[in-house]
């Protein structure tokens, strides 16, 4: 799936404005180094040092690139989503050209919808926030995320969110993208999506989907099978038991033009 991935995300505009940096769960499997290593563009790898799951994975890739490169934003991509041409240029426009400062994250798309429908162009608020295709800014990062990335909310995510979110989501969405919808409501801010989603979700493994017959196949055949249904539904769900809507049909050859219409 990550082959898959870095191979849609080469084929976005833009992708020269942007630095790549590889986060690899310990213990680093072969295979994805095999993948990292015929990755030809300028990049950077951390290997982590323990065994992370997947919310300290992305809070600490985050806090670590603001921490130690000097870039006002951050774009975070999960190795299971595919993304379409124009994701790293429509990312690219919303940094230089957002203007409301209470704007939390900028998506790629609602994972909740179930069609690809709109206006290229068209932008919404939305309530959630989907780590696997989107972008935030330092200012926003360091004042509202980066207080919460610790021990404590690592290690007991529920009593952690139930002590400094009491009264939102009790109970529900523990991961970092609760984390986010928390700090969203509570502090009345906003997250942005395109109507028209950029990203497709190939996860065909995680801890939702139980056995898959892919796990039987070898990495090539496994490959072969991807890249041939990623863009269906239909296919995707043959090789999935828990029928979660994120496989909507999926056109990696969108463009928005030159602008997007940000929604108030």
């Amino acid at each position: 799936m990550l082959k898959l991935s870095l191979e849609f995300q080469q084929s976005c505009e833009k992708k020269e404005e942007f630095v790549p940096f590889f986060f690899i769960d310990y213990p680093a499997d072969p295979e994805v180094l095999n993948v990292w290593a015929n990755f030809h563009e300028n990049n950077f790898v951390y290997f982590r040092k323990k065994r992370y799951d997947l919310t300290p994975n992305i809070l600490e890739a985050y806090k670590w690139v603001f921490k130690n490169i000097d870039t006002q934003y951050v774009a975070i991509i999960e190795d299971d989503i595919i993304v379409a041409k124009d994701w790293l240029k429509m990312m690219l426009w919303f940094v230089e050209n957002n203007k409301d400062e209470t704007v939390l994250a900028f998506n790629a798309g609602d994972l909740r919808d179930k069609v690809l429908a709109g206006d290229l162009r068209e932008t919404k608020c939305i309530n959630w926030y989907y780590s696997c295709a989107s972008i935030t800014s330092r200012a926003m990062f360091e004042k509202y995320i980066l207080p919460h990335c610790n021990e404590d909310y690592y290690n007991d995510k529920d009593g952690y969110l139930r002590k400094h979110f009491p009264g939102i989501l009790e109970g529900q969405l523990l991961d970092q993208a609760g984390l986010f919808r928390r700090v969203r409501i509570k502090n009345n801010l906003k997250v942005l999506c395109p109507v028209y989603r950029r990203f497709g979700h190939i996860g065909v493994y995680g801890r939702f989907q139980g056995d898959s017959p892919l796990g039987k196949k070898t990495t090539a055949e496994r490959y072969a099978i991807l890249k041939k249904a990623c863009c269906s539904k239909d296919e995707l769900e043959k090789y999935v038991q828990w029928k979660t809507g994120n496989f909507a049909d999926f056109n990696p050859n969108t463009d928005f033009g030159n602008e997007l219409v940000i929604a108030s």
